[in-house]
Parts: structure tokens; sequence; C-alpha cells
């Protein structure tokens, strides 16, 4: 995301804030939607010019594809810290995979990133939105395997599940796959207004 005032794909950060602002006050009087702030990765400086403001967001989360040997908190803790936790909101991965795919081991590895968090470094830390999915590539050349769930053998499958079970505050993984995403849901109750963590 680009800077304060500088332009993106449809416009300008403030007329993003301003559209959005404008979503928010269309469902604020049903209780049912959440509206989740999920941006690309990017560092919090870069980022901030596009937050609508806490009054507009009752979850925040961001996407990334990192290689397999990237930790976590190197790739979520800023954000974690300056939206998450700095505004009391939920985080959820709203998508992720290993990076252009990756080999079943690479997946295995972003997957064990994802289920050995600390919660008491990361209590906001929700849920996880994996892309189950088979891609092409632009060029239409080759194609990317994200999948760890559909199209895998029983025993990556497991594996995947066991890694999430391992979460210390984990209170059930719900694990439920679909044509583009395997979500799971770490803990919390994520079907209510003015939630925290």
């Amino acid at each position: 995301m680009p800077g304060k005032g500088q332009v993106y794909a449809g416009g300008t950060t403030d007329e993003f804030v301003t559209a959005w602002q404008k979503v928010h006050a269309a469902v604020a009087n049903n209780s049912k939607p959440l509206i989740f702030w999920c941006p690309n990765y990017d560092t919090v400086e870069n980022i901030q010019p596009c937050w609508p403001g806490a009054e507009y967001v009752d979850i925040v989360g961001m996407d990334d594809y990192p290689p397999a040997e990237t930790a976590f908190a190197s790739v979520y803790g800023a954000f974690c810290d300056g939206f998450a936790a700095r505004y009391n909101k939920h985080f959820c991965i709203g998508e992720t995979g290993s990076f252009n795919g990756g080999t079943l081991e690479a997946k295995e590895a972003w997957v064990s990133q994802l289920s050995d968090v600390d919660l008491n470094r990361f209590p906001c830390y929700k849920s996880i939105t994996w892309f189950e999915y088979l891609k092409a590539s632009d060029d239409g050349g080759s194609e990317y395997d994200y999948r760890i769930i559909q199209g895998q053998l029983p025993a990556p499958v497991e594996q995947t599940l066991s890694n999430f079970r391992q979460l210390a505050r984990l209170t059930r993984c719900v694990a439920r796959a679909s044509r583009f995403a395997s979500v799971f849901i770490l803990s919390g109750k994520l079907g209510q207004r003015d939630i925290s963590c």
C-alpha cells in the first residue's frame, strides 16, 4: 500500500479510507457482519495510511506467503503490535501459504510456524486461512500447489491438523476445507460486534 495521499489501484489512500468508512456506516446497524481489515504484507509504516480507524474495524489481519524458513514473529510481529495489540482487535490471517506453493516440507514448516505461536506474546491471534488452491502462473507455464488438505495423502493432512492441536490455548480446532481455503479457528468467538482479544 502506498503512503498517505499517494495513488493506489483505484484511488488515493484517503479515498480508500473514506470508502471504507462509508461501507462501515452502511452495515453499522446490523450486528451480524464483522468488518475485517486485512492488507497484504508490508511494514506498519507503509500500511498505516490505509488504516480506517479502530472504530471502523472489528478484526485485523495481514496476508503473506513467506519462504519456509521465515519465523511467525518476523512476518506478523510488528503488525500485531501496531494494530491488534494497540487497538485490542482479534488478529486473523486472512490468507497465507508457502511461498509459490512450495514443497510439502516447506508447507509443513510454515504450518508449524503458524501453529507453534507464543500466545502470551500474541494473545490476539485467533485464526488462519490457508490458500488451499492449485494455481496456474500468470504466464500459464507452471502451477503453484498451495494445497495442504485437498489432494494430499492422509499422513500429511493429519500432521497439519496435529500441528494446530499443539497450541497451548487451543480450545478447539475447526478445520474446514473448501475449493480455495482451509480455515483453522484457534480459539475464541468471532461472531459478535465489539469483540476484543
